[in-house]
């Protein structure tokens, strides 16, 4: 007797729900939903970075035999950079998020072009 290709898919979709489902009405029979749960302070998992001025910055990388680092932009130009990108013409673009915010017509964030013009 053949069996339909699916069958072994929807044997393992059916075991996945079935799971869900007991895990679902395990939670709901425990105790601990009701208590709320506090959450672990992790502050001093990460150490601290602090701040370094634009023209130190440079110093604080490591940096391996043949390649270069270079600024090529800091503060004020550009503020709180989230993303950024180079093209084909070597221009930098930059994406800031300067702020966050649920309202639709408020922008904070901004994407600069950045263009080498005296090489």
């Amino acid at each position: 007797m053949r069996l339909p290709a699916r069958l072994p898919l929807l044997t393992a979709l059916l075991f996945s729900l079935a799971a869900c489902g007991c895990a679902a009405a395990m939670a709901e029979d425990s105790p601990a939903k009701s208590a709320p749960t506090a959450e672990p302070d992790l502050s001093g998992e990460l150490p601290r970075v602090p701040p370094v001025e634009p023209a130190d910055a440079l110093a604080t990388f490591e940096v391996q035999p043949g390649f270069r680092i270079e600024q090529v932009a800091a503060e004020p130009l550009v503020a709180d950079p989230v993303a950024m990108s180079f093209d084909e013409d070597g221009r930098l673009y930059v994406v800031e998020m300067r702020g966050y915010s649920e309202q639709r017509d408020e922008n904070l964030s901004r994407v600069w072009l950045l263009e080498d013009t005296d090489g």
